[in-house]
């Protein structure tokens, strides 16, 4: 397997709001706690566009804690949303510091 694959990529819209959901594996190191060549951890995420800028959630796990974990984290990504703008928002662009 190679340093990372993607599983799944797909999009949806949602509210008006389009979503991008992914699903990958990444090659992770060893440690002194976790030997071996074949340790990945696998990501859950979702992307939304706004005046673009892009929000990003994401979540993982080590691999052999997937089929526990997995579930929760599927769950938590696809819960993730834009909320509409309120007359307080300022967007990126306008303060880029306040964002940091």
């Amino acid at each position: 397997m190679s340093e990372s694959s993607l599983l799944d990529a797909h999009a949806s819209e949602i509210d008006g709001e389009l979503y991008w959901y992914y699903e990958y594996l990444v090659r992770k190191s060893p440690t002194k706690t976790a030997q071996g060549q074949n340790l990945f951890r696998h990501y859950v995420a979702s992307t939304a566009e706004r005046e673009g800028y892009l929000y990003s959630l994401s979540a993982s796990t080590l691999g052999q804690q997937w089929s526990e974990m997995g579930p929760l984290l599927e769950k938590t990504v696809a819960s993730f949303r834009l909320l509409p703008p309120t007359d307080t928002y300022v967007p990126p662009y306008k303060d880029p510091w306040r964002f940091w």
